[in-house]
């Protein structure tokens, strides 16, 4: 919670207030809050633009590939919000309890 308050994406309030968001949900993207938890989205060091070191880096198929993987991944988390993921979770609950309802 440091790290996202840190970052500012929340606030924090003694007592029972406890953390809140700083902006709406619909403000936050998911890519934003993982890249503070957990760094860059690539899924190879070699594809952070910070490792330029390898001397194969212009003809590695395996990092042009996962350069491409990094992109989409960026593309997609950078445009769902924490306000998109909560409507899933609604929607799943939604489903699961149509799904478990009973008939007699």
């Amino acid at each position: 919670m440091v790290t996202l308050k840190n970052a500012g994406f929340i606030h924090s309030k003694r007592g029972v207030g406890g953390y809140f968001l700083s902006k709406s949900p619909e403000e936050i993207s998911l890519g934003d809050v993982i890249r503070v938890i957990d760094g860059l989205l690539t899924p190879l060091q070699c594809v952070n633009t910070e490792h330029l070191n390898c001397s194969k880096e212009m003809t590695c198929g395996i990092r042009s590939v996962m350069l491409d993987v990094a992109n989409a991944t960026a593309e997609i988390l950078d445009h769902v919000s924490l306000a998109d993921v909560c409507n899933r979770i609604r929607g799943v609950k939604e489903r699961r309890g149509e799904y478990l309802m009973y008939y007699i």
